[in-house]
């Protein structure tokens, strides 16, 4: 593991010699010249003046105007939903001395007199930006990626958690906030645009940070959001129906996801065996059919690069190439090890045949109060015991274990750690005590999700002699084609269900309710369009040997309807519920 920059906390020498003076002009040139690179602009004066206050360790970088303060530079390039060129004055007047914006379908307002330097593809290069701003933090933590359509956050959370308990302080990026266990600050994003993504990365190393476990979405790897990032682990949980809002089509989802596997100076992918994109991407990288897929900005760096990973060969026999940003280049490329993980034989038998590392989970034990898995790895053999509840919560377990052998936590000590773990909020979250229904709360929200989740809960209910019952609904302005799926999902699962509101954004309710009902047959559910008096109706007609799965917003605390999001929790309402009492008999 990459050890922390060290800072001996002296003052600076009020003098330097002529040596050191030369040997920091040197240094800062080369910064500056690779940055131009990075950039792919000429090395002008000017050029080189705004980058020179840029990399001032006294001024900082952002995208937002209204975090900007005297001495910052703006970094202006259209985003989704709003173009950060429009506020270019705004950051001007709060004190900017200089702009960075991207130089496409735009023209500078010769009013605006301050230093500034147009870029092409700024969105996309942002982050080898912020890289150079922040010197490169990444590349002094040891950084894990997980990306996926379920299981990131808790995974990410139990990987901190075992890195923190083996003495190796570990930072968190992704859905329920940025920071330390216990200290997360909230994100509108799970993973924050690349100028953040690099600040917080240099926070965290400031506070003694050896490690960041980091969610990766789709939209981050196709937005750009992580480049510049030195990822030195990609972990895959699964892919399933997730974002085609936004995607299009799952094709054009899995090339997203499948980005983050050929990360430029990765050292280790590990990848669900279960899962048929997992396989897919293992068989893929191993025939080197990959191309970079966060190239470096800089032609020149690209094509070498390029050039190099194409040899499929090792570091040691590699053909050197010559000439400027050869180095560059070099550094860039690694040869990643595929590691398995999974529960099937089929998984296992993947393994062997392709000759990778696995470590492959046998279930012995699945009830409501826990899992019991047999673990056999190449690192090798050990018993898991978690009160994680689900079959899912077993793959997510053996993918945070490998995750954390590749990381040198020895096996004794990662399944010891592993076995402590909580859920994490609103992810199969329980409330209720022995006298009362077990409720939970979960942010199932796609198909796949919410089956399984349903499927584990279903044990759990059956043990206990009780009957599953559903809350759920879809959020709006999303991928419509999942309502009737999902709807069809929880009627076939669950032995009542409720459909309701989520988070209808601009939608009608009454319209998103009707595409997922319209998967049902009609025989077990009814439709209570207020979340707060569904959650009630299900807790107060459920009796004491019941489940009751409350699903689609977890963690969330708030309902966002026609652009306000309301304070809403499903948790606080589903505590009230439980508080007030229950009927013991279902109407």
């Amino acid at each position: 593991m990459r050890g922390q920059r060290t800072e001996d906390g002296g003052q600076k020498p009020e003098m330097l010699s002529r040596g050191q003076r030369t040997e920091d002009r040197g240094q800062k040139t080369e910064v500056l010249s690779r940055l131009c690179r990075v950039l792919d602009i000429s090395c002008s004066e000017a050029a080189h003046n705004i980058l020179s206050s840029v990399l001032c360790p006294q001024s900082s970088v952002a995208t937002d105007s209204r975090a900007v303060q005297r001495g910052d530079t703006f970094v202006a390039y259209p985003g989704e939903k709003q173009d950060g060129r429009q506020f270019i004055a705004q950051a001007i007047a709060r004190g900017a001395n200089a702009v960075i914006w991207e130089s496409q379908h735009f023209v500078w307002d010769e009013n605006w007199k301050i230093p500034n330097l147009p870029v092409s593809d700024l969105r996309h290069k942002a982050g080898w930006l912020a890289d150079a701003v922040y010197a490169a933090p990444s590349e002094k933590l040891w950084m894990v990626g997980i990306t996926g359509t379920n299981g990131k956050t808790s995974t990410s959370h139990w990987i901190a958690h075992a890195l923190n308990d083996a003495g190796r302080k570990c930072a968190l990026i992704g859905t329920l906030g940025n920071g330390f266990a216990g200290a997360l600050q909230a994100t509108a994003n799970t993973t924050p645009d690349a100028i953040r993504v690099h600040g917080l990365l240099a926070e965290y190393l400031k506070e003694g940070a050896l490690a960041v476990a980091m969610e990766v979405s789709s939209h981050a790897l196709s937005q750009g959001r992580v480049n510049g990032v030195r990822f030195d682990v990609a972990m895959l949980t699964n892919l399933s129906r997730d974002h085609l809002d936004y995607h299009g089509d799952m094709q054009s989802y899995a090339e997203a996801k499948r980005k983050l596997f050929d990360w430029q100076q990765l050292k280790y992918v590990v990848l669900n065996f279960d899962d048929e994109f997992g396989v897919e991407l293992a068989e893929e990288m191993l025939q080197g059919g990959f191309m970079p897929a966060n190239p470096h900005p800089n032609p020149l760096v690209k094509q070498l690069a390029i050039r190099l990973s194409r040899q499929k060969t090792t570091a040691k026999s590699l053909v050197t190439p010559e000439g400027e940003g050869a180095n560059e280049a070099l550094r860039a490329i690694s040869i990643p090890e595929v590691i398995g993980y999974g529960m099937s034989d089929h998984a296992l038998q993947f393994a062997e045949r392709l000759g990778l590392r696995m470590v492959y989970g046998n279930l012995l034990q699945m009830t409501g109060q826990g899992l019991q898995i047999a673990v056999h790895s190449s690192w090798g053999a050990a018993q898991l015991d978690s009160a994680l509840v689900g079959r899912f919560n077993a793959a997510n377990l053996l993918g945070a274990l490998a995750v954390l052998l590749v990381s040198n936590i020895g096996l004794s000590d990662a399944v010891r750690s592993l076995g402590k773990v909580h859920p994490v909020a609103g992810r199969m979250q329980r409330l209720g005590n022995e006298l009362q229904p077990t409720v939970i709360v979960d942010y199932a929200h796609t198909p796949d999700a919410l089956e399984k989740v349903l499927l584990a809960l279903r044990e759990v209910s059956a043990e206990a002699g009780g009957k599953l019952l559903c809350v759920f609904g879809c959020g709006g302005d999303r991928d419509r084609g999942k309502r009737a799926m999902m709807g069809k999902i929880a009627e076939r699962f669950s032995d009542w269900c409720i459909v309701t509101s989520d988070n209808p954004r601009s939608e009608e309710p009454q319209e998103i309710i009707a595409g997922i009902v319209g998967g049902m047959s009609g025989k077990n559910h009814e439709i209570i369009v207020e979340r707060s008096a569904a959650i009630r109706r299900a807790i107060s007609h459920a009796r004491q040997s019941d489940t009751v799965l409350i699903a689609g917003k977890g963690h969330e605390d708030y309902q966002e309807i026609k652009g306000v999001k309301h304070p809403f929790s499903d948790v606080l309402v589903a505590q009230q519920a439980l508080k007030a009492g229950y009927a013991g008999v279902r109407s």
